[in-house]
């Protein structure tokens, strides 16, 4: 017959483990997400959460606990300060060139605006020159039209 005192001691060992394990998983899981939401500096986070999981990976005492909390949360501040500095730099890139975008269109809607003045007085040039009745008149026009 086992002792309740063995039973309770086998149960907490196994608790504990369990426990350890679902930590490890969580860590892991933490580092993946990282490095699948920004990867330009989620990998580093990975990097450092798995460090975390392997050293848990040993046997474990409330000193190893103590410090894999504090590392975890110094970690996870880091990479979420760095991957805000990352983001809102791209984001300045992106309205940056939305302004260059915004810019060319302008110059092409003013030469477009030039191009089309021209093109409406050519038309009327033309349009002057299909009224005469002499084809030396005619001549004589056009070359005028496409000198000018």
């Amino acid at each position: 017959m086992i002792s309740l005192k063995k039973y309770i001691e086998h149960d907490r060992e196994e608790f504990l483990h369990a426990a350890l394990t679902a930590y490890r998983s969580a860590l892991d899981a933490m580092g993946n997400s990282g490095a699948v939401a920004c990867p330009a500096v989620g990998e580093a986070l990975r990097e450092n959460l798995l460090v975390l999981v392997a050293a848990l990976s040993t046997e474990p005492n409330p000193t190893l606990l103590q410090e894999t909390d504090q590392r975890v949360n110094a970690d996870c501040n880091s990479g979420g300060n760095t991957a805000a500095s990352y983001l809102k730099q791209r984001v300045q890139e992106v309205k940056e060139l939305m302004l260059i975008l915004a810019r060319t269109a302008d110059v092409i809607g003013d030469r477009d605006q030039r191009y089309t003045s021209q093109l409406q007085e050519f038309t009327g040039r033309l349009q002057a020159v299909a009224n005469l009745e002499d084809l030396g008149q005619i001549r004589e026009s056009l070359v005028r039209v496409r000198l000018s």
